[in-house]
């Protein structure tokens, strides 16, 4: 209860609060920013982190259940079917409770955004048959690796920003720590890396 009176308490200050822009970020006046905004920046921060904590926590946990569904499952196209399956039915499930309002697909939608499903669906079945072929460890380090091949396609191909000098450097360290994790890994096969 107490802590409810000062949430609430510290949304009212920071909706009274002045604010004014610094480049992108929005900053507090130092003079009416007080004890009760900082509870409430401080909780904003906290299940912002609890986001991020459960996020990785169940993209690591369905990692580890589908190499253990492999090795019991050896069939990765029929176990993302499956998956997929079950997902859609567990929707249409909510949908005809009426516990969430999920809009009807269309046609014209559906044409709209064929290929994200589509490359959705490559992606998962390649990654189910990594799984298969190598171990956990090898789909850890493709991923930890994405995020610079991806950094350098967006420059190619969307025209975007290279990344900062600190983020750079961030980056490198990622592919010098999987590389140096390739190098002394030994249960990488060619089937392996070509579905990586």
């Amino acid at each position: 209860p107490e802590l409810t009176a000062r949430c609430r308490e510290a949304r009212t200050a920071a909706s009274s609060a002045r604010a004014y822009r610094a480049g992108s970020v929005v900053a507090l006046d130092p003079t009416v920013m007080g004890e009760v905004t900082m509870l409430s920046a401080c909780l904003t921060m906290l299940s912002t982190g609890s986001l991020v904590i459960a996020y990785g926590s169940c993209s690591a946990s369905m990692l580890l259940v589908n190499k253990w569904a492999l090795l019991h499952f050896p069939l990765p196209a029929m176990l993302t079917f499956l998956q997929c399956a079950a997902t859609a039915l567990i929707v249409q499930l909510v949908r005809a409770t009426g516990a969430l309002s999920i809009e009807s697909v269309e046609w014209r939608t559906v044409r709209d955004f064929i290929t994200v499903p589509v490359l959705f669906a490559l992606a998962l079945y390649s990654s189910s048959q990594l799984l298969h072929f190598g171990d956990a460890g090898l789909q850890i380090l493709i991923r930890t690796t994405t995020p610079a091949a991806v950094c350098i396609l967006d420059f190619l191909f969307m025209g975007y920003e290279l990344p900062s000098r600190r983020s750079a450097m961030a980056l490198v360290g990622l592919v010098v720590g999987a590389a140096c994790y390739f190098r002394v890994e030994t249960a990488i096969t060619p089937a392996a890396i070509f579905w990586g």
